[in-house]
């Protein structure tokens, strides 16, 4: 008995992923775009519980909390112009916006901060990037406590990327069994 398997939609389906995680294009570059959304969102509400104190982000120092107090400035954690926190926010369209999402090569999505965009400064003296900013609280100085902001997703938003890679993958499956791949 002979056994004859037809591979051509395999091979165009393997074609079109590589092609597709490649150059961040396609169903899968939409599902890299989407997990960017959802990382943010995660990393966003993560931020806003821990700057109200929940969370294992050190307290302020009362020196920063008395500072704050005679400016007027937000009590909360890590939130004085709000630019900070702004850039996690996937709802917000404007341009540039603070974060930096960036596809790497074989489809990896980088969300960061963005190295361009200066934040406002409370403080005379050099203005910083928003990169420069939230990397000094993300690793911490040495008269800074570290305060991580991006961080691995939890469960919740790890599941959802995964939900959505399935997707655009049974999605790419059945456009490349289904006829040509646009």
């Amino acid at each position: 008995m002979r056994i004859t398997y037809e591979l051509e939609a395999l091979k165009k389906f393997i074609s079109k992923f590589k092609a597709e995680l490649k150059d961040g294009t396609g169903i899968l570059g939409k599902a890299l775009k989407d997990w960017a959304f959802v990382y943010k969102l995660f990393t966003l509400e993560r931020y806003n519980t821990f700057a109200a104190g929940g969370g294992d982000w050190p307290p302020l120092a009362p020196s920063t909390v008395r500072k704050k107090e005679k400016k007027g400035l937000d009590p909360r954690i890590l939130i004085e112009t709000g630019t900070l926190f702004d850039t996690l926010d996937p709802s917000l369209s404007f341009n540039p916006d603070g974060s930096s999402e960036i596809t790497i090569m074989n489809g990896i999505v980088g969300v960061g901060f963005n190295e361009d965009m200066h934040a406002p400064s409370i403080e005379k003296g050099h203005p910083l990037t928003i990169a420069e900013l939230g990397g000094f609280h993300q690793r911490g100085t040495v008269n800074m406590p570290q305060r991580e902001i991006l961080v691995s997703p939890d469960k919740d938003a790890t599941e959802e990327m995964v939900d959505i890679m399935q997707v655009a993958i049974v999605d790419l499956l059945e456009r490349t069994k289904n006829g040509p791949v646009q």
